[in-house]
């Protein structure tokens, strides 16, 4: 059968799908009545999208030996014959690599206890086993985030078949492994499970996962599990090189996707209410670099309120009420207090990313990456239309100022790349700025910026210091936009009746005027009346002459319906008249050719 992405979710395994924006879309099952969380779809299903980050885990899950099986639920072999092997892989989500070695004091490297853990695991074992079983044996072997279970069930009459048991058993499996860690040290890589009808299990444990995995699941191993040098044994060593090798050759062509990820700060609630982390221990060493990072990065919002404190005896209101992010992870501030009052240690991955950065909190963070932290804090849309009002707002800056300035547009550019001009481009949740040559593939003068408005002040400034070597060439083509003096009625829009425009130098030009002296729009001599886009009004179908004397800087383009080149000026030719910079020309003293 194929991968199957699954998530489990407040102790829930859930059938999902991947959704945009670093999210899952759970799909209920159909025998659980839903929270109100899930919506409706038309075909009756009911999901619920949250962040990939909330549900305690992601992965998929293979069965191979049976065809057409639910991966939620156990399935037992048709005979004696057919083997069943269950493959789980849960996808990395952090780039990078991993902190090694791990320093970890003495008194830390003690055995955990796992009695509890390993009862659970019972309890789901024998919750999910088929009807008639006297004896269960589970071989789980894994490494990072990759995890191979084959189970194997004794029936009445000594029948041995092959199982393959619901995915939670997996889960648990997976929390035996977090719970079992010893800071710094190694956590089990194979797990030998045994249970026999009315005995307690029985669990044998090897340091080695066996064959069958990947580079990259030994680089995760470290990623989640770090240890000391001297837990480092030979085999481990060659298989984490040959995946640092793999990692630099990804990595040089990843591009980081801009979304954050919500925090959880539990993995499940108890039948009595309590609440559970099935997480790896953390070292002495880095908790105080980490609960340090926790606290000191930006805060998106903030109450003076406190909540209650879930593990106190008394359920006392002890816990901050606030949510902070270093743009690429938000968590509450529950997250902190856990780990400093409770030696809970925050969710793995966010841990990952902590070590990732080497517990450095950034000096900021985008206002994009903070918009979409305080959305997902309160649980609302992200403010997409917000980020796109202050791109606009960004482009129309610089357009309008290199407009006036009569800058080419070949000169700069706003959200690609281009040759020979001032770039402003988004990359990830900032804006860059930068003269780019395409020739070496180089950015000069390159600058990143939070706000999209500083990178427009940025390229403003540059195109002011540099706008005599960045002018337009005699009549290169602009877009109306481009146009300083937009007409305005009773003359007809730029954009909807007229093309190819381009501003050009005359001297003593001769044109004509169908309207009146408050219109702007003006035609080559010859001109005739249904060749001509009329302004509104009254409008006489014989245009009277006038000579712009003296040099001009006016504005040519043509007529969409017709083609026939058309001018305006930037101010009516009455305000001209007035001061005698254009004349009316009798009939008879009109030039033949308008003027140069």
């Amino acid at each position: 059968m194929t991968d199957q992405l699954l998530a489990v979710h407040q102790g829930i395994v859930y059938k999902c799908s991947e959704g945009p924006d670093g999210t899952v879309d759970l799909v209920a099952p159909p025998a659980i009545t839903p929270s109100g969380e899930f919506e409706r779809l038309e075909d009756g299903t009911f999901v619920h999208r949250l962040s990939r980050s909330l549900p305690e885990a992601v992965f998929t899950l293979r069965v191979d030996g049976l065809d057409h099986v639910d991966p939620i639920l156990g399935y037992l072999a048709p005979d004696e014959d057919t083997v069943v092997t269950q493959y789980r892989h849960s996808p990395r989500g952090t780039s990078g690599f991993p902190r090694f070695p791990l320093l970890v004091s003495a008194d830390e490297d003690v055995a955990p206890n796992t009695a509890s853990a390993v009862t659970d695991l019972s309890i789901a074992v024998v919750a999910g086993a088929p009807q008639g079983w006297q004896r269960i044996e589970i071989n789980c072997r894994a490494i990072g985030g990759r995890m191979v279970l084959v189970a194997k069930v004794t029936m009445e009459g000594d029948k041995v078949l092959h199982w393959s048991p619901p995915a939670i058993v997996g889960q648990w499996f997976h929390r035996l492994r977090m719970v079992s860690y010893r800071p710094g040290h190694e956590t089990w890589c194979s797990a030998r499970y045994q249970l026999n009808r009315g005995a307690p299990a029985v669990v044998e444990y090897d340091d080695e996962p066996g064959e069958g995995f990947e580079p990259g699941d030994y680089l995760d191993e470290l990623r989640y599990l770090p240890r000391q040098a001297a837990a480092m044994p030979d085999w481990l060593t060659s298989k984490v090189l040959r995946g640092y090798q793999e990692e630099i050759e990804s990595t040089r062509t990843q591009q980081e996707k801009p979304y954050s990820l919500l925090a959880r700060v539990f993995d499940g609630i108890t039948p009595n209410q309590r609440p559970v982390a099935y997480r790896p221990a953390i070292a002495s060493a880095e908790r105080d670099n980490i609960l340090s990072y926790l606290e000191s990065c930006a805060v998106v919002l903030s109450s003076r309120g406190l909540s209650p404190d879930l593990l106190h005896p008394e359920r006392e209101d002890k816990v901050p009420m606030a949510f902070l992010t270093d743009g690429k992870w938000v968590w509450s501030a529950a997250v902190a207090y856990y780990l400093r009052e409770h030696n809970i240690p925050p969710a793995p991955d966010l841990v990952d990313h902590i070590r990732s950065v080497d517990y450095q909190v950034p000096r900021s963070v985008p206002r994009i990456a903070m918009g979409r932290a305080s959305a997902l804090a309160m649980d609302r849309p992200e403010p997409e239309a917000t980020v796109r009002d202050d791109w606009d707002h960004a482009v129309f800056a610089v357009r309008d100022f290199a407009a006036r300035y009569q800058v080419s547009k070949r000169y700069y550019s706003l959200g690609e790349i281009k040759d020979e001009a001032w770039c402003l481009v988004r990359e990830g949740d900032r804006y860059a700025a930068f003269w780019y040559w395409a020739n070496e593939d180089r950015r000069e003068l390159e600058h990143v910026f939070d706000v999209v408005s500083q990178a427009a002040t940025f390229i403003i400034g540059q195109i002011y210091q540099n706008y005599p070597n960045l002018q337009r060439e005699e009549g290169e083509l602009i877009e109306p936009w481009e146009v300083l003096n937009q007409p305005s009625p009773p003359d007809p829009s730029l954009g909807a009746n007229f093309e190819r425009f381009s501003y050009i130098h005359v001297t003593d030009f001769e044109v004509d005027q169908f309207g009146d002296t408050t219109s702007l729009m003006l035609y080559p001599p010859g001109t005739s009346f249904d060749q001509i886009v009329p302004p509104s009004g009254e409008v006489s179908q014989t245009p009277r002459r006038l000579r712009l004397t003296g040099q001009w800087q006016i504005l040519s383009c043509f007529t969409q319906s017709s083609g026939t080149q058309a001018y305006f000026l930037a101010n009516p030719t009455g305000y001209y008249l007035k001061w005698g910079q254009i004349v009316e020309v009798p009939a008879a003293a009109a030039s033949s050719d308008g003027g140069t």
